[in-house]
């Protein structure tokens, strides 16, 4: 949500569409922050990248710029003990993985020795973070039944990456 719009709404009941007991979250620089239920609706249309992020893939010779997922960052994303960007695969907008890639992720035996690296271009687009994607399946709840969705998760270095967004915020 862009900070001037939250001027133009009382409560939530005001939201255009109906948004009763949601609201549109912004970065969490507060480690400290709990988050409760948050249900995030991104703009429609999906903006364009910004240029300063397309100038920096060009320079890498980068093709087929996609959308992969556009999300708020939640507590446990910017938390310290958590290490992790979640990035749950129902939320991802395109396939941005080969199907050997992905493969590799799903059949990844889990002795610590990562499958592949990618590069993470932070939002100031003046540094690149190697990180190592992988797929975690999410149990909801104990039972043997219980629903399992799966998600990707980028880890290494991710805590690096969230200090130094927020101190170049503040």
């Amino acid at each position: 949500m862009i900070e001037d719009d939250a001027d133009k709404y009382s409560s939530c009941e005001d939201f255009p569409g109906n948004l009763s007991k949601r609201f549109f979250s912004t970065f969490v620089a507060d480690y400290n922050t709990k988050v409760e239920d948050i249900t995030y609706v991104p703009p429609n249309p999906t903006p364009d990248l910004h240029a300063n992020f397309k100038e920096r893939m060009q320079g890498l010779n980068c093709s087929d710029l996609v959308l992969v997922i556009q999300k708020p960052l939640f507590a446990t994303d910017v938390s310290k003990n958590h290490y992790r960007l979640s990035m749950p695969l129902n939320q991802i907008k395109n396939q941005f993985l080969s199907r050997n890639e992905n493969d590799a992720l799903i059949n990844q035996n889990g002795d610590g020795v990562p499958v592949m690296e990618v590069f993470l271009i932070e939002p100031s687009c003046q540094k690149e973070t190697k990180m190592n994607p992988k797929i975690w399946p999410m149990q909801k709840g104990q039972k043997r039944n219980a629903k399992v969705s799966y998600m990707y998760s980028l880890g290494k270095h991710w805590n690096e990456v969230v200090s130094g967004t927020v101190s170049r915020k503040e």
